[in-house]
Parts: structure tokens; sequence; C-alpha cells
């Protein structure tokens, strides 16, 4: 944008545009950043290619803020309308390319004010909702996965349990055996003498 265009006529405002206003013409004119935002080809309305990189980038670098939903709002207060439902297209009637002149005539309507805040609450709200619903279903999703294999792993842990009961039962019955024949004197006697001999 021209600096020259700042210092054209006032209009019918009160003493020339507000910052906002200022900031926004700056970057929709801005070519540098028109994979971003910029004018759309009849030059009465702007629109937001990438609401991500503009939030990132533009809004942080213009703005103590890099909140969309709240910028959208601001939007709405000074009288923008978005005038494409599948695209990020704003319009009003004074905001339009080379005639900076007419933004002293775009005013901002001070009683909706607490109405915009209200708005911006209800988008962080609505936010962070469909994020829960979100996280929900990666949830069910997962106990959905488990519980189709759970019945497989519980056949292999019953498999496992009942092999280790199995050893323990045989494990008993030979400490059992082993004592019945350590107590048989015969067998005692026997040992004795392959003892003896082995260490003659």
């Amino acid at each position: 944008m021209e600096k020259s265009t700042t210092k054209q006529g006032g209009g019918g405002g009160s003493g020339g545009p507000t910052e906002f206003l200022v900031k926004i013409y700056q970057m929709v004119d801005d070519p540098y950043t028109d994979n971003i935002v910029s004018w759309i080809q009849s030059n009465n309305s702007f629109i937001i290619k990438d609401p991500d990189e503009f939030a990132t980038n533009l809004l942080s670098k213009y703005f103590r803020h890099n909140n969309f939903s709240n910028f959208v709002c601001q939007l709405n207060t000074y009288g923008f309308h978005k005038i494409k439902h599948d695209q990020w297209v704003f319009a009003n009637e004074y905001f339009l390319k080379d005639q900076y002149y007419l933004l002293g005539n775009i005013q901002g309507k001070q009683t909706v004010h607490n109405h915009a805040l209200g708005e911006v609450e209800r988008l962080a709200f609505e936010e962070e909702i469909e994020k829960l619903k979100n996280e929900k279903a990666s949830i069910e999703l997962d106990i959905s996965r488990f519980n189709q294999y759970m019945p497989a792993k519980k056949l292999h842990v019953d498999n496992l349990v009942q092999r280790l009961e199995g050893l323990e039962y045989r494990l008993n019955n030979l400490k059992n055996s082993f004592e019945t024949v350590l107590q048989n004197p015969k067998f005692v006697e026997k040992m004795n003498k392959k003892l003896s001999s082995f260490f003659r």
C-alpha cells in the first residue's frame, strides 16, 4: 500500500479511521501477503485464503493476539459481513481497494461490544467441546478395538494359567514322591551302601 493513500480525505467519519481498520487495510493491500489475504477481483471485498497462516503470522504481527475467531467478531462490530458460505470473504460498503479515504465512514458498533465478547467465548467453548468430542470418539475406538481382541487375549491367558497349574501339580507330586522315598529305610540303606562303595 502506498503511504500517499493515507493522506486522503477523512470521509464522513469522526476524525478518520480507527487503528483496527487501518491495520486491516494494510494487511489486505500488501501484495506480499496475497497468498494469505487479498482483495477479490471486484475490489469491493477481501478474502482470507489461509486462515491458519493468517492467524499465525499476520494477526500476531499487526495485533496483540492471533485469535482468528476474535478477529472475525471485531470485523462484525465494524459492519463487515461474510458474503460467501464456503470461503472467508468479507465486505463493507466503505472498504474498497484504492479508496482508503472511505474508511472514516466505517463506525464501530459499540452497543454490540459485549455481544461480540460473548460470541468469542461461545466460539471458544464450541472449539473445546469439539476437541472433547474428538477425544471421546478416539477413546471409544480404542475400547472397541480392545474389546474386539480381548477374547483371543483372554483365551491365551487362560491357556497359560492352565499350563502353570499343571506344572505346579506335577512339581508337588514330585516333591511328595521324593519325600516319601527319603522316608523309606530300605531306600536310605541302599543309598548309604552306594555312597560307601563310591568313597572307598
